[in-house]
């Protein structure tokens, strides 16, 4: 019996020895076979529309005999580059091959390509479209632009029949490049602000070639953030969140937001700014559950920063202050430009209260700041709505209390009472609140130019808080050394701006910054000669006498020579005439005696 089962084994052996031969005997007997056929890549000719068929059989005998087959038509997996040396060394020559043998008008289209599948799609697609019958007679029309003239126009003059025919007849049409510039057709369609088909388009495309870039490094969303599309947005965004998050190297690594933000688009930055710190947070929360990625967090903290001077720049100061309450200690960090959050804010100097217009006719001028005063950017009636029902709720509750306690004594009744008037005060102020709400909601929608100042008043009021916000983090660091090196340049910045609450805030939070050599605000005060920011001097009592005896630290220079310097030019010809002008520099020449 054991002597029959090893002689079973043995057979079993021989079977499956014999059958692995044979398999491959028959392996190379085929890689014999395509080698035959096809010996080299100079067998293969130029790809042209005539040869097409020719020239994809022979292609894929050689891509077959190459083993990389499989990864074309998306039966396998490309590996990773990054890991696999010798597949980046095959890949490498797989691209060479196409790039040789696909034609100077061809291989635009397809340079660039992440990886072999989409290449090959793109060659299947562009050969193989099947035009509609009312398209015959411009079928072979093609130009160095797009390879596909009824497309592309179909998109670009908004005929969605004709655009919806060509994609249902053609499987690969959405995700294959339309143009020389490497655009799809949802790049051309938000290009050309057609946004009902870009949304339509979007529905049908799948989800991980949103993320696409053309090769200017450019997505879609990008393209949508610029124009300011919020449809579009929109829509590309419930398809995939992550979209926010993608960096665009044509626009030095910006991230959507970024875009909308530098082009002013509201109502984009509205929509884009919570699900982008979402999706920051998310990334955060996933790095700290893993190991520790130095780099990662890296990463993370350079596009915050850079969101936050760029919201800055783009006056989106309710963001910024909610986004530097997020992450306090970015205030003095400096992003990939070499600005800090206080350095950018110094530059704006349209921002503040402190530049009103002053050359107007005295009319125009009495009108402007009588509407500034009038109106008043913290009323909403939300808030009162709210404050007067929670101020009701918390009346009722008391009063609840007394009756469960017995309380029925003449003080308890006295005691009722002044709560009944309180929460009559209440109601009257409510409406009173609510009055004041419709009136200015009228002036700004009925009287010209209101809207105007109450949108420049609300400015000037977010930018403010936001100034407070950074001054008090300021003021709680440890490190006066390292702040006073990283709030000089701010401060100097907007000494020379005019911009009178930034100094006034460090007044109320630092006042000690103001002696250093780094900060010598009032020095530069006299240099950009603005007086509205060296009157702040009153402000500091003795501590101003000793002023007048700190030098710059480069220069060496005290008050009185920065005073008998030349005043900048564009501060010197706010007054007319040589004579006042002159007389004008003798007043400041006397700052230094107090």
């Amino acid at each position: 019996m054991e002597g029959s089962r090893e002689n079973n084994d043995s057979s079993v052996e021989k079977d499956s020895t014999s059958m692995k031969s044979k398999e491959a005997s028959e392996k190379n007997i085929d890689s014999m076979s395509l080698q035959s056929e096809v010996a080299t890549d100079d067998d293969i000719p130029t790809l042209t529309e005539e040869n097409y068929r020719s020239w994809k059989d022979k292609m894929e005998k050689l891509l077959k005999y190459k083993e990389v087959w499989d990864y074309l038509v998306g039966a396998k997996r490309e590996p990773d580059d990054q890991s696999n040396e010798d597949w980046k060394q095959k890949k490498e020559e797989i691209v060479s091959i196409f790039e040789k043998k696909c034609g100077a008008r061809t291989v635009p289209y397809i340079e660039g390509l992440e990886n072999m599948s989409l290449i090959w799609s793109q060659l299947v697609t562009m050969y193989e479209f099947k035009y509609s019958t009312s398209n015959t007679v411009r079928r072979k029309q093609r130009t160095h632009h797009t390879w596909c003239v009824p497309l592309y126009t179909a998109i670009s003059d908004g005929d969605w029949k004709s655009v919806s025919e060509l994609v249902s007849e053609n499987e690969g049409a959405l995700t294959a490049r339309l143009t020389s510039g490497g655009d799809l057709p949802l790049h051309v369609a938000v290009q050309q602000q057609r946004t009902e088909i870009a949304k339509e388009l979007i529905k049908m495309m799948p989800a991980h070639h949103l993320s696409r870039q053309g090769k200017d490094a450019i997505t879609v969303l990008h393209i949508a953030a610029v124009c300011g599309n919020k449809e579009v947005i929109k829509a590309m965004i419930e398809k995939d969140e992550n979209l926010v998050m993608i960096k665009s190297k044509y626009y030095h690594n910006r991230i959507p937001i970024m875009m909308a933000a530098i082009f002013g688009h509201k109502d984009a930055v509205n929509y884009l700014y919570p699900i982008t710190i979402r999706q920051t947070e998310e990334v955060g929360h996933h790095d700290h559950q893993m190991e520790e990625d130095h780099s990662t967090d890296q990463e993370r903290e350079t596009t915050t920063i850079k969101l936050l001077t760029t919201l800055i720049f783009g006056e989106f100061y309710g963001q910024a202050l909610d986004l530097l309450q997020k992450y306090q200690g970015l205030v003095l960090v400096k992003d990939v430009d070499n600005w800090t959050p206080m350095e950018a804010l110094s530059e704006m100097p349209t921002s503040f209260k402190s530049s009103l217009p002053s050359k107007r006719s005295v009319g125009r001028l009495l009108g402007y700041y009588f509407m500034y005063s009038l109106l008043d950017v913290q009323v909403n009636v939300k808030n009162a709505s709210c404050h007067h029902t929670k101020r009701g709720d918390e009346e009722n509750s008391f009063d609840e209390d007394d009756d469960a306690n017995g309380n029925s004594t003449q003080a308890g009744n006295m005691t009722s009472r002044s709560r009944t008037n309180s929460i009559i005060f209440q109601f009257v102020k409510g409406l009173l609140f609510l009055f004041r709400w419709l009136f200015q909601n009228a002036l700004i929608k009925l009287v010209p130019g209101c809207k105007n100042i109450y949108e420049e008043k609300l400015k000037h009021d977010r930018a403010s808080e936001l100034l407070k916000q950074m001054w008090r983090i300021v003021s709680k660091l440890d490190d006066l050394t390292s702040v006073n090196k990283a709030v000089g340049l701010a401060m100097s910045n907007a000494t020379r701006n005019g911009i009178v609450e930034f100094i006034e805030e460090c007044i109320n939070y630092c006042p000690q910054l103001l002696k250093t050599s780094r900060t010598l605000v009032f020095h530069d005060a006299i240099k950009y000669r603005q007086e509205k920011i060296f009157g702040l001097i009153h402000r500091l009592g003795p501590m101003k006498n000793d002023l007048t005896t700190v030098q710059y630290i480069d220069s060496g220079d005290f008050m009185s020579h920065t005073a008998a310097q030349k005043a900048p030019i564009e501060r010197l010809n706010q007054v007319p005439g040589a004579a006042l002008q002159m007389q004008r520099e003798l007043l400041w020449y006397k700052v230094h005696i107090f």
